[in-house]
C-alpha cells in the first residue's frame, strides 16, 4: 500500500519508522495540521493531517480468517440482513483490526463490526456479545 508525501511522491506505507502526533504549520497564509514522518531508510518527510488519516487506514498486514465468518450488516430501511463472508483479517498501521469482506473491501465503518462466527456466536470489539444473532438482535432492540 501506497501513499502520498507533501511533496507529492509515492511512498510504502510499511516503510513508515514513526510518526509524530501532529503539529501547526502555516502553509501559504492558512495554518494545517502536519505530521512529520522517519522513514525506515532514515528520510524525513511531512504529510498533511488528511494523508495521516488515509495511512491510519491502510492495512499494513492481511491474512487469511477462519472459514464460515460473516460481517452482519442490519438493513436500516428493512428486516433484512445482510451477511458478507469474512475472507481475512486486516491490521492497520494504529493497530486497528478490520474484516475483509468477500468483495475485497475494507469497510472503515467496520472497526466495530459485528462478526458472527463459524458456531453462530456474534462478536463485536474482540467479545462474544450472544449466542446467536436473533438474540444479539435481541439485545440491541432493548438498549435502543
Amino acid at each position: 500500500m501506497f501513499f502520498l508525501d507533501d511533496d507529492l511522491c509515492s511512498r510504502r506505507v510499511q516503510d513508515i519508522k514513526s510518526m509524530t502526533a501532529g503539529r501547526a504549520e502555516d502553509r501559504g497564509g492558512s495554518t494545517r495540521w502536519v505530521h512529520d514522518v522517519e522513514m525506515v531508510d532514515g528520510t524525513k518527510l511531512v504529510v498533511l493531517d488528511i494523508t495521516k488519516s488515509q495511512i491510519d487506514k491502510t492495512p499494513a498486514h492481511v491474512f487469511p480468517a477462519e472459514p464460515g465468518l460473516m460481517v452482519w450488516s442490519p438493513d436500516a430501511e428493512s428486516d433484512d440482513d445482510f451477511l458478507n463472508p469474512v475472507v481475512g483479517w486486516a491490521i492497520s498501521v494504529i493497530g486497528s483490526i478490520v474484516p475483509v469482506t468477500a468483495g475485497g473491501s475494507i469497510n472503515d465503518a467496520e472497526i466495530d463490526a459485528v462478526v458472527i462466527g463459524s458456531d453462530g456466536r456474534v462478536w463485536q470489539n474482540g467479545f462474544v456479545q450472544a449466542s446467536t444473532l436473533d438474540q444479539y438482535k435481541a439485545l440491541i432492540a432493548d438498549s435502543d
